[in-house]
């Protein structure tokens, strides 16, 4: 399902994307002879991947939104975090195990098709928006039009009655009048 599944203990990792965090120097753990950290080199081809300064810990994006709570996968990378840096980058272990992962793999698909609807949709909406702001400048415009034309004549706007419903009635005015017929003689004005 798509139901957001944050309930990891950090509140410093991303809510709309992956809070990739880069520092100059991580806080160092130490494994058995080595001392090892985080690396922001990690994030280059893993878009999903994110750590938490708070927990220094990395987790996944996709699995903390998308995974469901029946969700067969190890809850490392969306609840607890991954912080065993030792086999981070290791080949059947990490990075790379969870980025293979069934789970992580369908959560990903999710992420990417929401991504794709918001753009679409933000695409979609800025169209429209376009659309009826061309559509609103041609129908002010040609109000504009129609003032300029009575003012240049000396031409009075208002007729014998003030209602705005009386167009095209005799005695409602010039200026309703030549607007009522530049509506029906303007296709771009419907």
């Amino acid at each position: 399902g798509s139901s957001t599944n944050i309930n990891c203990c950090s509140d410093d990792l991303g809510v709309d994307k992956p809070n990739q965090v880069c520092l100059e120097n991580y806080p160092v753990r130490l494994f058995p002879g080595k001392k090892r950290s985080f690396s922001s080199s990690w994030y280059q081809n893993r878009t999903w991947l994110e750590y938490s300064v708070k927990t220094d810990a990395a987790y996944c994006f996709p699995c903390r939104q998308f995974s469901s709570h029946s969700s067969s996968s190890d809850s490392t990378f969306k609840e607890s975090g991954f912080k065993d840096w030792k086999h981070a980058t290791e080949k059947d272990k990490g990075l790379n195990k969870h980025a293979s992962s069934k789970d992580h793999i369908l959560c990903e698909q999710l992420w990417r098709e929401k991504r794709m609807c918001i753009e679409t949709d933000s695409e979609i909406t800025t169209l429209v928006h376009k659309d009826q702001l061309a559509h609103n400048r041609y129908y002010v415009s040609s109000i504009i039009d129609i003032v300029t034309f009575l003012a240049i004549n000396h031409l009075p706007f208002r007729g014998d009655t003030d209602a705005w419903d009386s167009a095209g009635q005799t005695g409602s005015g010039l200026f309703l009048s030549l607007f009522e017929f530049t509506l029906e003689k303007d296709p771009n004005l419907a």
